[in-house]
């Protein structure tokens, strides 16, 4: 879960025209499901509160080393996703 959110935290942050609160509340909302997936697995009793901490540091330094090591700020790497009524398409475009 940790992963995941600060790959999109980090996405968000590439993306102009969400410097405004809307990157800001949708980062947020991924750190609180993040977390509350985190509190899930404590109340469930499959995970002690020290294992969820250890997967959430582990989780952002995995994420932001892959990020940071193939996806840099100055990347021409573009992801693209449309979707309509009848359709939905991603894309990806890079350049070497």
């Amino acid at each position: 879960a940790w992963t995941r959110t600060t790959l999109a935290c980090r996405n968000i942050d590439q993306i102009p025209g969400l410097a405004n609160g809307w990157g800001v509340a949708l980062k947020t909302s991924f750190r609180l499901f993040a977390a509350g997936t985190s509190w899930a697995r404590v109340e469930g009793g499959v995970h002690y509160p020290s294992d969820v901490l250890f997967g959430a540091a582990l989780g952002n330094f995995v994420a932001i080393f892959v990020h940071d090591a193939f996806l840099p700020a100055d990347s021409n790497t573009r992801f693209n996703a449309t979707i309509g009524r009848k359709e939905a398409s991603f894309s990806v475009t890079f350049a070497f």
